[in-house]
């Protein structure tokens, strides 16, 4: 079982990587934080070279490994991580582009990808089911990275409070069985919190056969996206929980966002998961 937090809700990237490795935590999942914190990608569709020789200087100092998680890309005020038509070419080109530096920098071979939106209304998005997964198998089809890709399960549309006018493909594992197909080296990751707010069981996106390269462990209220401790209140299916991250052949990524956890409530939530799992 290989613990991983992210960076994008413990401030700069140094701060929390080193927050984060006086934990125990060996792996750290990298956003790109819409605060400025950490770029993935700048505005012009360019990759900042500077900040991953920071991130390569990094995890050869605190002896982690990085992994990288591209959603909600924006460039000229539009999402290229929606690859329609226009953005398709930029995102593919990006994907190519971070998985070399993956390769030369020596990163954990793992990218972490949302399937396409199908409703956003902040951003005008209103299209069919049938739509995105087209956009998802151009998008995905014959990229031959070296590094892994794990696209994410959501929730049931509709099922979201936090942002109740926001679906992805994702909720149903017939959307990643054609998104897929026969590709080679994408798989699945499982994340807890939205299956707290899907219709169907964790133990069917797990039945698909794909591998599962990552876990994202969180949970909520069962009303939203809330990103909450993850405990038996706030993870609805504990079993299920418990074969995906047996299943799972990458990180365990604690994607929880509240500030004021102690330490010690973080290092019994992980002793707690780690026995159930054993």
């Amino acid at each position: 079982m290989i613990w991983a937090a992210q960076n994008k809700y413990w401030g700069r990237i140094e701060e929390s990587t080193e927050y984060w490795s006086s934990l125990g935590i060996k792996h750290i999942m990298v956003k790109n934080d819409p605060n400025g914190n950490f770029k993935l990608i700048n505005s012009d569709a360019c990759i900042p070279l500077k900040n991953y020789k920071l991130l390569s200087k990094l995890q050869e100092q605190h002896n982690i490994k990085y992994h990288f998680h591209p959603y909600n890309l924006i460039v000229d005020n539009k999402i290229i991580t929606h690859p329609d038509e226009e953005n398709l070419p930029k995102f593919r080109a990006f994907l190519k582009e971070l998985d070399k530096i993956i390769s030369d920098y020596n990163f954990y071979p793992l990218i972490t990808l949302h399937l396409p939106f199908t409703q956003n209304s902040k951003r005008n998005i209103l299209i069919s089911e049938q739509e995105a997964i087209k956009m998802s198998e151009a998008m995905l089809n014959g990229l031959g990275l070296k590094a892994s890709i794990a696209l994410e399960n959501m929730y049931t549309p509709g099922h979201n409070s936090r942002d109740p006018d926001i679906s992805l493909l994702g909720y149903d594992p017939s959307h990643f069985k054609k998104a897929i197909g026969n590709e080679k080296n994408i798989g699945l990751c499982i994340d807890i919190g939205h299956t707290n707010l899907c219709n169907r069981p964790i133990k069917d996106f797990l039945n698909t056969d794909y591998p599962v390269y990552s876990i994202h462990l969180h949970g909520n209220d069962l009303s939203g996206d809330w990103h909450l401790k993850p405990d038996d209140k706030s993870v609805k299916d504990v079993a299920g929980t418990i074969s995906a991250i047996r299943k799972c052949q990458g990180p365990v990524v604690l994607e929880i966002v509240d500030k004021t956890l102690s330490k010690k409530s973080i290092i019994e939530c992980m002793q707690y998961w780690t026995q159930l799992v054993e």
